[in-house]
């Protein structure tokens, strides 16, 4: 049915004009319908089928009514009463008469008259045709009579008018429908009633709500009828029904869902319909509907539900039925279930929603592939064992049935399903179509999430390749599938497939992998060969070549026994307490068990035990590693070694919110003081000139360390640590090996340094230094022992110097500016430049003693240089300027350091030393280093009330002792606070700067003398004598001696709003380095305004660019004091008109 709802018209010149219109209008949208016994029902939308009266929409024979509703419409063009009166009311009358012999049906009256012509105010209107024709035949409350215009027709009264008749002739029926069915369905026991003639009330109803798109309405109606079949057939009356059937061609191939492939309601009519069409129908009618609401996972459900309780009817009739009619039936029907829903899912725009149905999908699948396996099984393609022998619990034919079958054969059409009918006739056929069909249901368990349905499926394949002799394919298939059954725990259904691995990697020579299997099979229970079976695992790992790595295999579990680690006596190294569980049934003697812990800075540290007896069960285990290691740590790998088998376990690091994840594979190792130590420092004294280095401190703690094995790396690129020029600054001697150096004999408690250079320019002021030091002690001479770190370090100054010379002819005047590079405070002890031969110093600041600069500040020293033998020419000499500085922080760290020393030694707590230290250093993270600079006064931090309480719950130290040492901490404090240190106490650091002394060709001393600097006026001229003396006293080019002469420019640069000058303001003079002349010019100067005047500068510069020179004046802060004009005026002022 193209249309939902049928309008009949009289063919009409006006009703043609029209049509095209009235499409447009269409479809109609939102309809509303309520019943007596149903809720409101909206309908979004109705289609309208066009039908020439009488319409072609038929009643149904055994009702008498069309299911479609029909509205009848007649179109007529009348404007004259007269007409009206004469011809056209019969013909609306004749028309009617028709229409009303029609039942259930409604209809409408419409005039079209021309636009403009409607009538001329309420009384035209009311004597209008319109009028004479709702009086003629509107005989009820209702109006059909309605009236439009043309051209530029307004619909909306008559939709208005449509909308209604649709909701009455589809109330009306519905309403008459169901009082024919409830009576019906109460004559039930009254002899002659049918059940076919009742299907058929019923379903006219469900197609009229399926007409309207009420599809959940007739879906109730057929789900009605079904419970109604039900019912009869308890009562054992199946009158109605011709008989079984499923015997007519290609009933077993068909369809399923197809409701036309049959003319059922044909059938139905005659009561000639079997139980097998009637049940078919019925569903595929349920099936439909359920597709148009959407609910596609319902469908599939119903399908199975369907295809499995009717195969048990027709299982019951099989003698009736051909052979592997029923296998044939279900195997078409579950494919066609799935087809069509997946189909129905793309028409409604489901995609992304057809995950739920991919559960049904895959039983579906896995029900029509049963059939198959008891299809091969009867023709035997397949064993008669399992998997292919249960495929639905039933009774499966034999050999012995087929005499039975072809009596049947000969009498029935044979089946159809053309699968069905090549897999019986070849194996190769079965064998395709059941690897194609297995595999399309694993890949909907999957993506249902049913894995443990897709891993039985996976077993079957498994099963097959092994029954054709395709030996590798099914280990393949085979060897996954025990360990999904590991954490259920169910043995049985392990060890099988276990076994069956076990046979086919012997068949196939894979010694490694049936090692690993048969362990598995240990592991999944006790079973009768276990002693054969051990002794195998003992002969083939004894075979191997070379290690075997057996990833995740469960045989065993390895988890961490605390979250804290614990000191080795008398040693560095830690140790790790383990529980491992052996699922074995039986005790193995393994030869190692390591575990791999990653730090937070992504290094690796490993752990090993020694050979170690795991009994079947719980198993406590202590790991050891030599290495000093501290801070928490994330477990990573764990490894049992068994002969040449390796089992290895890896830990995923755990992520920030997995809390219970993280404890369990976490560790806390706390830091073992008296352990080996390495660090690095910037050296107390850094020459410019020289290659920058790294001072690496070795601190031996309580081991007495044979020798260790040093190395650096960075990340800094063109940075590169000289190790062949690396030296011990306090003596000792040096190896240099592949990767490092090597440094003997470090005895207990004590320290070593060594200095290793570097080249290249960091990019910044920090860069980060792996340091690894791999050292062996005289406790386990051979074990090596690993530190390693990442440590930064600062390659920049911590003070910053500046330089100015200012030449004279007599000396030269340095002054060096200090200043903090990194903001922070020092003290400087002494500043010198040193070095030079040539040269006599003198320093101002040579009796100071200490002198702090604070962050903010700066510190100047000025230096006097002088030649200590005049002479015609001087080199220039090379000196250095020597600092020797501390900075604030270090300076307190130095003293806290000492107090701590002292009273640790007074208390004999001298093994916690290295734990007091780190307590005490932390205070200056928070000290006032300017305050402490400025006043003297050390402000330290508040103590930590939980200092005892970590001390004896994190560092498990005894109460005694913790108690002592917080008294020890207390008294640091109080001291600290009093203490200084002597200036010969600080760990001064020196910087050297190497410093050239500068040079100038020419030195040239100026002197402007002016007649009277006092008593001048405004205006009034002023002799000036200016003197230029040259001296090459600094120069150090012996080219300026080779020539005669050195020609210089002098330029007069006076203010031009202070003097006005005359004479020779600009020239050049000419000046001999073996004998320099004074050089003098006359000038005149007149003060342009009045005040305190200073005298204009004198600008030397060199004819040569490759000359320099410098000008020093001698009086350069003379001025003139000039005066305003001084003059006397007389006025003469008339005192008459």
């Amino acid at each position: 049915m193209s249309g939902q709802v049928v309008l009949s018209y009289s063919p009409s010149e006006q009703f043609s004009q029209l049509l095209p219109s009235l499409k447009t209008q269409l479809p109609i949208l939102n309809l509303h319908w309520k019943s007596n016994a149903r809720s409101l029902r909206t309908i979004q939308s109705i289609n309208i089928d066009f039908e020439q009266f009488p319409p072609h929409s038929l009643p149904e024979p055994h009702l008498g009514v069309t299911i479609r509703p029909t509205i009848h419409t007649y179109f007529v063009a009348c404007d004259d009463s007269e007409v009206y009166r004469s011809s056209v009311r019969k013909e609306i009358r004749d028309w009617l008469d028709l229409v009303e012999k029609r039942k259930g049906q409604e209809w409408l009256i419409v005039n079209v008259v021309p636009k403009g012509k409607e009538g001329i105010g309420r009384w035209a209107r009311k004597s209008g045709v319109l009028d004479k024709i709702k009086a003629d035949f509107n005989t009820t409350k209702k109006e059909r009579c309605l009236q439009i215009s043309q051209p530029g027709t307004d619909w909306t009264e008559f939709l208005l008018k449509l909308k209604e008749a649709i909701i009455s002739t589809f109330d009306s029926y519905v309403s008459s429908t169901e009082d024919e069915i409830r009576k019906q369905d109460l004559q039930r026991q009254v002899p002659g009633w049918n059940f076919c003639r009742f299907f058929l009330f019923k379903e006219s109803l469900a197609l009229s709500f399926e007409s309207l798109s009420l599809y959940q309405d007739a879906l109730q109606c057929y789900d009605e009828l079904e419970a109604s079949f039900f019912f009869a057939l308890r009562s054992s009356n199946l009158s109605w029904f011709d008989k079984i059937g499923g015997t007519a061609p290609d009933d077993d191939s068909a369809p399923l869902l197809s409701i036309t492939k049959k003319p059922y309601r044909d059938y139905l009519l005659k009561n000639e319909i079997t139980v097998f069409d009637f049940r078919c129908y019925l569903f595929a009618r349920q099936a439909k509907l359920l597709g148009r609401l959407g609910r596609i996972e319902e469908a599939g459900r119903r399908g199975e539900v369907f295809i499995s309780n009717f195969a048990r009817t027709l299982r019951e009739n099989e003698a009736a039925l051909a052979p592997n009619f029923i296998e044939s039936w279900i195997y078409s029907g579950c494919l066609n279930i799935v087809d069509q829903c997946l189909k129905w899912g793309l028409e409604n725009g489901m995609e992304g929603q057809m995950q739920s149905f991919g559960s049904v999908k895959a039983e579906l699948l896995d029900l029509a592939k049963k059939q198959l396996e008891k299809v091969g099984v009867q023709y035997g393609h397949l064993p008669n064992a399992h998997p292919f022998s249960v495929a639905l619990n039933e009774h499966v034919p034999n050999s012995a049935d087929t005499s039975s079958s072809a009596d049947r054969a000969s009498s029935l059409p044979p089946i159809s399903q053309k699968d069905l009918i090549e897999a019986i006739a070849s194996k190769e056929a079965l064998d395709q179509l059941y690897v194609k069909l297995t595999n399309r249901a694993i890949e909907a368990y999957q993506a249902s999430g049913r894995k443990r349905f897709a891993l039985k499926l996976h077993a079957s394949l498994a099963a097959l390749e092994r029954y054709r002799d395709h030996l590798p394919s099914a280990q393949r298939l085979f060897s996954p599938l025990p360990g999904h059954y590991v954490e259920s725990r169910w043995t049985g259904i392990e060890s099988s497939l276990l076994r069956h691995t076990c046979d086919l990697q012997e068949k196939l020579d894979m010694p490694k992998e049936r090692l690993l299997s048969v362990l598995a099979l240990l592991r999944a229970g006790l079973p009768p060969d276990a002693e054969q079976l051990l002794i195998e695992v003992k002969q083939g790992a004894a075979k191997l070549d070379k290690d075997f790595a057996a990833i995740s295999f469960p045989a065993f579990d390895v988890r961490l026994k605390e979250g804290r680690g614990k000191q080795a006596d008398g040693e560095d190294g830690v140790i790790v307490s383990l529980i491992v569980e052996n699922k074995l049934p039986c005790s193995m003697e393994t030869e190692e068990i390591r575990i791999k812990f990653s730090t937070t800075t992504s290094d690796q540290v490993w752990f090993a035990s020694g050979p170690h007896c795991l009994q079947s069960g719980i198993n406590h285990v202590d790991v050891f590693s030599a290495s000093p290691i501290s801070g928490r740590l994330h477990l990573q790998l764990a490894q049992i070694r068994y002969s040449r088998i390796v089992f290895q376990y890896s830990y995923k690091v755990p992520s920030k919110g997995d809390l219970r994840t993280s404890l369990s594979q976490e560790i806390f190792m706390s830091k073992d003081r008296d352990a080996f130590d390495a660090s690095i420092e910037a050296p107390s004294t850094i020459c410019l000139d020289q290659k920058r280095a790294v001072l690496v401190v070795l601190r031996s703690g309580r081991n007495d360390v044979r020798k260790a094995v040093v190395s650096l790396a960075t990340n800094e690129p063109g940075i590169v640590f000289k190790y062949d020029e690396s030296y011990i600054p306090l003596g000792g001697g040096i190896t240099q090996v592949k990767r490092g150096i090597e440094v003997e004999g470090i005895k207990p408690s004590e320290r070593m340094e060594v200095m290793i250079p570097f080249t290249g320019v960091p990019r910044e002021a920090k860069m980060d230094v792996n340091l690894s030091v791999d050292y062996y002690t005289n406790v386990r001479p051979d074990q090596r022992r690993a530190l390693k770190r990442m440590l930064p370090f600062s390659t920049s100054l911590e003070v910053a110097v500046n330089v100015q010379d200012f030449f004279r002819t007599n000396c030269l005047i340095s002054r060096f500016t200090i200043a903090s590079y990194n903001g922070e405070p020092f003290r400087v002890s002494s500043a010198a430049v040193q070095g030079s031969t040539d040269l006599n110093s003198q320093s101002t600041r040579s009796q100071c003693g200490l002198y702090t600069v604070l962050g903010d500040q700066t510190a100047s020293f000025l230096f006097k240089f002088n030649h200590k033998e005049p002479t015609v020419s001087h080199m220039a000499a090379l000196s250095r300027f020597v600092l020797h500085y501390i900075s604030i922080k270090e300076e307190l760290s130095a003293m806290i350091r000492v107090v701590t020393e002292k009273l640790v030694k007074e208390r004999q707590l001298w093994k916690y030393i290295g734990l007091l230290t780190e307590i005490t250093s932390r205070w200056l993270e928070d000290v006032d280093t300017e305050h402490y600079a400025l006043s003297d006064e050390l402000i330290l931090p508040r103590e930590d009330p939980q200092l005892a309480c970590k001390l004896k719950h994190q560092l498990l130290i005894d109460d005694g002792v913790a108690d002592s040492l917080v008294e020890c901490v207390k008294n640091v404090r109080e001291v600290s606070a009093r203490h200084r240190l002597d200036s010969s106490e600080m760990p001064w650091r020196s910087l050297e700067i190497p410093v050239e002394m500068p040079s100038m060709t020419i030195i040239n001393v100026v002197k402007v003398l002016a007649a009277n600097t006092s008593g001048h006026e405004v205006g009034e001229a002023l002799p000036v004598q200016i003197s230029i003396h040259s001296s090459f006293e600094w120069n150090v080019d012996e080219t300026i001696y080779q020539q005669n002469s050195v020609g210089l420019v002098y330029d007069v640069a006076a203010d031009p709003e202070d003097w006005l000058v005359t004479g020779r303001k600009k020239g050049e003079f000419l000046v001999s380095p073996s004998n320099p002349k004074e050089c003098v010019v006359s000038l005149t100067l007149v003060a342009l305004r009045p005040g305190r005047l200073f005298l204009p500068s004198i600008v030397i510069s060199p004819i040569d660019p490759t000359t320099s020179c410098e000008t020093q004046y001698t009086n350069a802060v003379q001025h003139i004091d000039v005066r305003p004009v001084t003059s006397k005026t007389t006025f003469h002022v008339s005192l008459h008109d």
